[in-house]
C-alpha cells in the first residue's frame, strides 16, 4: 500500500450527462487509511447508481477511481455496499 494521495471530485449534472469537478486533495495518511478501511469492509452487491462523489486513490504508478453515493460504491464496474455512510464521511472531510 503505497498510496500517495486521495483526490475527491463531486458530481455535477450537466444537461443529460454527469461530470465530476475536483474538490479537495488529501494526503493525510490516517484519513486515507480510514476511508480505505471502510471501503475494504464493504461487500459486493449488484446495484445501479450514479456516484455523487468520485474519489481517486493515487498510488505511485496508478490511480484507482471509486464512485460513491451514500453507502454504495463502485470500483472497476463492480458495486459494493459499505457498512457505513461513506458520502457523509466525505462531506465531513470537505467541511
Amino acid at each position: 500500500n503505497s498510496m500517495v494521495e486521495l483526490k475527491i471530485y463531486k458530481s455535477i449534472k450537466f444537461e443529460n450527462h454527469i461530470t465530476y469537478e475536483f474538490v479537495k486533495s488529501i494526503s493525510n495518511k490516517s484519513v486515507m487509511d480510514k476511508i480505505l478501511e471502510r471501503i475494504n469492509a464493504s461487500t459486493p452487491e449488484p446495484r445501479k447508481f450514479i456516484g455523487k462523489y468520485r474519489v481517486n486513490f493515487s498510488y505511485i504508478n496508478k490511480e484507482v477511481p471509486v464512485f460513491i453515493s451514500v453507502k454504495y460504491l463502485k470500483i472497476n464496474g463492480v458495486s459494493y455496499t459499505a457498512n457505513s455512510n461513506l458520502e457523509e464521511y466525505l462531506e465531513e472531510l470537505l467541511k
